[in-house]
């Protein structure tokens, strides 16, 4: 027998009965506004719960969406950096050459402005110890 079954007993009178009935609706209305009261109060903190879980997951998707994003620009710059070694390795030659003309070129005309200048000099320095007769004024 269940703890909620009552055996109605023909003897007894119907309100003897009625007022068991009564007695045990009491108690089933009593426990189901305890249970549901319960069960509000597991709902709300299941919901609590279940918000905190939902927010961490949207924190941690978006640090995923930026590290993602970061690791994309990463492998581009690396990509780009890589373009621009090999372009470089290719280029420092050809500007070393260019430099060693333009510094040979350079110590060519310094050699010829110094020997121009020394000749200068010896032509300065015979003139003034061998003075030339100058023409005489012309009136």
């Amino acid at each position: 027998m269940h703890k909620y079954e009552i055996k109605l007993d023909s003897r007894k009178s119907a309100r003897s009965t009625s007022g068991k009935l009564i007695k045990v609706l009491q108690f089933i209305q009593d426990k189901l506004i305890k249970e549901a009261t319960h069960g509000n109060k597991l709902e709300k903190k299941l919901g609590l719960l279940i918000g905190g879980y939902q927010a961490r997951s949207r924190m941690l998707r978006q640090k995923i969406i930026d590290a993602s994003e970061a690791v994309a620009e990463t492998t581009r710059d690396l990509s780009s950096f890589r373009t621009l070694k090999i372009s470089e390795t290719d280029a420092i030659p050809r500007r070393l050459e260019i430099l060693r003309n333009e510094v040979a070129f350079l110590d060519k005309r310094e050699r010829e402005a110094q020997e121009t200048y020394r000749t200068r000099k010896e032509e300065l320095l015979v003139s003034l110890q061998f003075p030339a007769r100058l023409p005489a004024r012309l009136p």
